[in-house]
């Protein structure tokens, strides 16, 4: 009744007297044994928790970072109608100036001789050609940021074809015009031919370097982009670099890996280094993330001159 009623309250085990020496030691080696187990039970069931916890929380990141990317993808789709819709009034207004311009000496000479007292007319007379050329310059400056937006946001992969890389990062520029706006751009671009390349993929690799070290300069108030292009033996190079923080050594081996991203959850998604990494892959070229003398992080491009034999994009 005893050894029913001590178990029955919780004992882990129960040892009568008069007992043993031997069998008093041996029960109190199993109940330390018994003990170690549920501790290391009690150990491992708090980190598998602790890594559940841990997973639970990146897969809720991921998932937010999935549906960013996803709506960026949307945009993309977006931005080509969008820019087609911004052509059709900018055609018009280009071709009402064109037609002002081929008025403006009949306009004029009306004034010289109507009003030629009158100050208003000199100073209209004045001032309207170079209204004129600024509304051009202007139009101009719309078509090519419509272009290149067009470029960018067009879904279906791009055919390969000769294409000047100088050409692509002057669209890259305008496309991340808005953000180098509180930062000093510097172009250090040689003449390089053609080669044989999807333009369209290519600025977008030049886009998402060029957003990143923008983004880079946040905390800086005398920020710095250099962008380079040189054509050396059967090899064009680009360099994008900045002086912002830099990549902290231990993060170079994976910051093209997917996902990884040293910035804020809402600030990215880790994908833009990866896809850039695929696309400068597909190209049978290089990218590599070093240094930058001028302080910060340096991306380096190498493309192929000639494209391998029997390259089959995939």
């Amino acid at each position: 009744d005893d050894l029913v009623e001590g178990l029955e309250s919780g004992a882990d085990d129960f040892l009568s007297k008069p007992f043993n020496l031997a069998e008093l030691t041996s029960r109190i080696a199993a109940g330390i044994r018994i003990v170690a187990y549920e501790n290391q039970l009690a150990e491992k069931t708090a980190r598998l928790e602790e890594y559940a916890e841990s997973m639970e929380r990146l897969a809720e990141e991921r998932a937010r970072q999935l549906v960013h990317a996803d709506r960026i993808a949307t945009l993309g789709m977006l931005s080509a109608g969008i820019a087609h819709e911004i052509n059709n009034p900018t055609s018009f207004i280009s071709g009402n100036v064109q037609m002002l311009k081929r008025f403006w000496p009949f306009i004029e000479d009306a004034l010289a001789r109507d009003q030629s007292g009158d100050e208003k007319a000199r100073f209209i007379t004045k001032e309207t050609p170079r209204l004129l050329d600024e509304m051009t310059k202007g139009i101009r400056r719309i078509s090519t940021i419509v272009s290149g937006l067009k470029r960018y946001a067009r879904q279906e992969r791009s055919d390969r074809e000769p294409a000047s890389l100088a050409e692509c990062i002057e669209d890259a520029v305008q496309l991340c015009s808005s953000r180098l706006k509180k930062v000093k751009l510097e172009r250090d671009v040689a003449h390089a031919p053609p080669i044989e390349i999807s333009a369209q993929e290519i600025t977008q690799v030049l886009v998402n370097l060029i957003v990143n070290a923008a983004d880079a300069l946040d905390r800086t108030s005398d920020g710095r982009i250099r962008i380079g292009l040189r054509d050396e033996a059967n090899v064009q190079i680009i360099s994008v670099e900045d002086n912002g923080y830099g990549i902290p050594k231990e993060h170079r081996q994976r910051i093209f890996d997917p996902f990884f991203t040293t910035k804020p959850p809402d600030r990215g998604t880790g994908l833009g280094l990866s896809i850039s990494h695929g696309i400068v892959r597909d190209h049978d070229g290089s990218i590599r993330v070093e240094r930058s003398p001028i302080g910060g992080a340096r991306f380096v491009i190498e493309l192929p001159s000639a494209q391998k034999e029997g390259h089959d994009s995939q």
